[in-house]
């Protein structure tokens, strides 16, 4: 591995650069999209190194490829079209179903402990009731009593670790004596984490309910979380992410809600004639692809070439045709196309696309795509599929092989890797009863022909007379074993098998070592010598821009170790 050179900036700035690439400049909040603060933080040089160099190749490589002009590409700027208007469709969702069901409360909550972290542990005292696997047989009064035992043992001076081993329900007590760790806020049930970032540090709290028991809550230690520095629309995404998932259980029906309002706003009424002769579209392409063993039915293509199919569905008092829902599957992988077998399927499957379309139209005019959490999720997307693409790109210019090189390879490489060994050629009789192959044995002896015998009696290719394909040293057990011993022409004797079937073999030719003729791993050397080619065309590639781009790296962040290209 050898070095990346680079130069080294200093900043000062609040929002701190953690790399310049070219004209770019990256900031921390840019990188910690990628990896988390705490996953930053615990690393080694090591791993920072690795996480930062991988960081640098995604965002170089997407810069080389709008350099060169990928986003000129209609095949790429469909695909950028259709995977924005998922994140607008997911965004939307967002904005109008989740969002409104978290409470005020809940956010104001969540704002004045986002910023902390807590060294929590934890005595679970459970009872019968409750959601434990197995939970003890003890009432819950009962279970409320013994928390509070526990708690005045604590306060009298009892260790928290050797009372949670003890007492605990919590199956993991009897290794970590109770400790749940760092936790940040949203990590652990409302009532508990309520009162657990509440408490004072070394101070026991009273017994807490949850589903699962009660809990006694000990903090040990407090500090700032990686959102600390947070401040305006950032801190508000990393607040309403925390929030969300005290409503997670009611979104479900929301969402329900929210497509049937909409889809009655747009007073969708489906054609069940012409959906009936789509399914039996479907039907038909699905017989006639049976023929041909195959089962998937491209929906995008039968739809393409659809006729007479008539007005699908009247939307927003238009009416829509199938070619128009093509349109929009298009832009779906066809692994995850519906499965349309009836009018019912096809009318759930037509909804999502009228619901995604609608979600788009709503999200442009609510100008959702001018927030920053939907800029950072489209641009997030967009650099990846760059990436994903630059580096494809680089594989298809690799060389390919002339008959030249594969010559040279197999010239080179014959001794080690197409050297044939020693084979030997046999003829076998193999028979599932001992007696038969005793009997075969003797009248083979006596003047039976070998191969006569094969073809009437052999499990083992009898149209042939038994004769196997040349095998090595070491192959078919005790079979194998006997056929080294014999010369050309020898007959062995009766040979059991781990299958219990029995044998009589012939020593037909010993073959010598030989190498295998070029024309018969030719192909094989040119699909290795393919393989090599992109490689080196990808590592070049992708090296090249790290001598080609200016970066510079701010060691404040980087605490000045060296980047290390992989």
């Amino acid at each position: 591995m050898r070095l990346l050179h680079v130069l080294i900036l200093i900043s000062f700035s609040f929002s701190m650069d953690v790399v310049t690439i070219g004209d770019h400049v990256f900031l921390d909040k840019d990188f910690f999209t990628k990896y988390g603060k705490d996953e930053w933080s615990r690393s080694d040089e090591k791993q920072k190194d690795r996480m930062l160099n991988d960081y640098i190749k995604r965002e170089a490589c997407a810069i080389q490829a709008k350099s060169i002009g990928f986003l000129n590409d209609p095949s790429i700027a469909i695909k950028l079209r259709d995977r924005s208007n998922m994140v607008m469709v997911n965004s939307v969702y967002e904005e109008l179903v989740a969002k409104p069901l978290v409470s005020k409360e809940t956010l104001s909550k969540t704002r004045n402990n986002i910023k902390v972290e807590i060294d929590v542990s934890h005595i679970l005292v459970a009872y019968k009731d409750s959601k434990l696997q197995q939970p003890p047989n003890r009432t819950k009064d009962e279970a409320f009593l013994l928390a509070q035992n526990i708690k005045g043992k604590f306060e009298s001076g009892n260790l928290f670790n050797e009372l949670a081993k003890k007492h605990s329900d919590d199956p993991s007590a009897q290794n970590n004596g109770g400790s749940l760790g760092w936790v940040g806020w949203g990590r652990t049930f409302g009532t508990f984490q309520d009162v657990a970032f509440k408490l004072d540090i070394n101070t026991i709290s009273d017994p807490v309910l949850t589903d699962y028991g009660y809990h006694l809550v000990l903090v040990k230690e407090k500090r700032a979380s990686e959102h600390a520095e947070l401040m305006g629309e950032e801190l508000e995404a990393v607040v309403y992410n925390a929030s969300r998932g005290t409503v997670s259980h009611l979104l479900r029906n929301a969402a329900t809600s929210f497509d049937s309002l909409k889809l009655s706003n747009a007073k969708v009424e489906y054609n069940d004639i012409a959906l009936s002769k789509i399914v039996n579209l479907i039907v038909d392409e699905k017989d006639r692809k049976k023929i041909s063993g195959q089962y998937k039915v491209d929906l995008v293509s039968l739809f393409d070439d659809a006729e007479d199919v008539g007005v699908v569905c009247v939307y927003n008092n238009r009416g829509v045709g199938i070619k128009w829902f093509s349109q929009k599957l298009r832009g779906t992988p066809s692994s995850r196309h519906p499965n349309l077998e009836n009018i019912d399927n096809i009318k759930a499957a037509f909804n999502i696309i009228l619901l995604q379309d609608i979600a788009v139209k709503l999200g442009n005019k609510k100008q959702i795509h001018s927030g920053g959490l939907y800029i950072n999720q489209v641009k997030s997307m967009e650099n990846s599929l760059l990436y994903d693409t630059y580096l494809k790109w680089l594989v298809n210019t690799a060389p390919k092989p002339d008959s030249l090189l594969v010559s040279q390879y197999y010239e080179k490489n014959k001794e080690e890797k197409y050297r044939d060994p020693v084979k030997i050629v046999v003829r076998e009789i193999k028979v599932l009863n001992r007696e038969l192959a005793d009997s075969l044995l003797l009248e083979i002896q006596y003047g039976l022909n070998f191969e006569e015998a094969a073809i009437l009696y052999s499990k083992t290719n009898p149209s042939r007379g038994g004769l196997m394909q040349p095998f090595s040293e070491g192959k078919y057990n005790e079979m194998g074993n006997v056929a080294y011993t014999l010369a050309n022409g020898d007959i062995s004797q009766v040979i059991e098998n781990l299958d219990r079937s029995f044998s009589i073999i012939r020593v037909e030719e010993k073959l010598p070592e030989q190498y295998s003729e070029l024309k018969k791993v030719y192909t094989r050397i040119e699909s290795l010598l393919i393989r090599e080619s992109q490689k080196i065309a990808k590592e070049n590639g992708v090296e090249g821009l790290f001598e080609k781009l200016n970066i510079i790296i701010n060691p404040d962040f980087f605490n000045g170790a060296a980047i290390e290209k992989n």
